[in-house]
């Protein structure tokens, strides 16, 4: 190296990056407006997190249970929005074993309004009920009543040793059926009964009751132990079969339908009866589909939807609103239906209230001649032109999809025509 390059200065550049972390304000809440109100404690501004309690002014009421409201201020908007409403009208009615149907369904009601109601599985509408709606009057409802059906079946008996495999319920309706196990150690009883004959309400009684026995104990010294000492398992036609310890488990072939006990055991040197598969009824050996729809069965139910069977398929439309998810039609195949489609909420909507979370699911705010509107999440403001008054209220909301009625400006007549 030359004296002169190591007289040259030497230059170390050391760069800094800065990382910035954005942290998103919590945005504070105004003074809650709206009519026929007041909030409480007041103030200009309310923090993040803030709770505020709110009542109504003589001839209103707020859209709760109680004569006052409870708001909390979430980022820069109130939840609930507070509401004072007119004190003749309604929150929804609560019925016993039935519910305001779906379509009608909203978080309150005019004086005079009539709703339709639905009533749960296994009630019907009293043939008493006159009118056949409910209707609410001076804040209060009158609401028709829902009977039990005649022929439907309480819940299940309880059997000793044994659960029932579906989901609890008070009530089925005639034909339902219910599955039984036993707990471990026990068995189906035969007796007159098949052991995989299902217990179904007929005319408001259950029918086929099983029974738990214990499992026959190996005391006999020419009882099997193995499932060796059975020999092989029986053939079963279209099936394959596998073999654990004392038992063997048959399965079907594809769209071949298992009849009898899928798993049979040895008892006595003896296999148990095996099942059978049998072939699809009525099955076109081209295409592997059935003649008749009903060969599958009922089709399946979707809720908040109605469905259409022609022939082999079955086409399900959704209530209004409701968003289908899957395959609008099913069909058909090897003696069980497709899966069926979903029925989906409108996004975002509160299943309490019937509420949308923004006003855009609503679309545009309906215009109003002579003002100007803000938007402000499910509700729109108005406020009229110079020389024009408010006749209605000022705030609307967005309820099912719909926005209420609006307000209207009209000439004042203090300020001449």
């Amino acid at each position: 190296m030359k004296a002169t390059d190591r007289m040259k200065p030497q230059f170390i550049f050391t760069i800094f990056i800065c990382s910035c972390i954005s942290v998103k304000a919590q945005k504070n809440c105004q003074t809650p407006k709206f009519q026929n109100g007041f909030a409480l404690p007041e103030a200009v501004t309310y923090q993040d997190g803030a709770e505020v309690t709110y009542a109504c002014i003589a001839g209103y009421k707020p859209v709760s249970q109680v004569w006052w409201g409870h708001i909390i201020c979430t980022d820069g908007e109130w939840s609930p929005a507070p509401m004072c409403i007119d004190k003749k009208a309604c929150l929804a009615p609560e019925v016993a074993h039935g519910q305001v149907r779906k379509s009608a369904s909203k978080e309150w009601y005019d004086h005079e309004t009539s709703v339709p109601i639905e009533c749960d599985k296994g009630y019907k509408l009293s043939e008493k009920a006159r009118p056949r709606l409910a209707k609410c009057t001076n804040g209060e409802w009158t609401v028709p009543a829902c009977d039990r059906m005649e022929y439907v079946c309480g819940a299940p008996p309880e059997v000793e040793h044994a659960t029932i495999t579906q989901k609890a319920q008070s009530v089925f309706e005639d034909g339902d059926r219910v599955n039984y196990t036993c707990n471990k150690g026990y068995q189906l009883s035969k007796g007159d009964r098949s052991v995989d004959d299902e217990t179904y309400c007929s005319s408001g009684t259950w029918k086929n009751v099983p029974k738990c026995s214990p499992r026959q104990q190996n005391q006999d010294a020419r009882l099997a132990s193995r499932a060796e000492d059975c020999g092989k398992p029986p053939e079963v036609s279209n099936s394959v079969y596998t073999v654990r310890g004392q038992s063997v488990t048959y399965e079907c072939s594809h769209l071949y339908k298992l009849e009898g006990s899928a798993t049979i055991r040895c008892f006595g040197g003896e296999w148990m009866d095996p099942p059978i598969c049998k072939p699809p009824r009525h099955q076109n050996q081209d295409t592997g589909l059935f003649s008749r729809a009903e060969d599958c069965g009922k089709p399946p139910e979707v809720s908040n939807s109605v469905y259409t069977v022609r022939g082999q398929s079955v086409t399900y439309e959704c209530s209004h609103l409701y968003k289908l998810e899957g395959s609008v039609t099913i069909r058909c195949f090897g003696g069980e239906w497709m899966d069926p489609p979903v029925c989906k909420p409108p996004r975002h909507q509160n299943q309490d209230t019937g509420l949308f979370s923004r006003a855009e699911d609503c679309g545009k705010p309906p215009e109003v001649s002579n003002s100007v509107y803000t938007v402000r999440g499910q509700s729109v403001t108005y406020e009229c032109s110079h020389l024009y008054k408010l006749e209605g209220s000022a705030t609307i909301r967005c309820f099912g999809g719909e926005w209420m009625d609006p307000p209207i400006c009209k000439r004042d007549p203090m300020h001449g025509p």
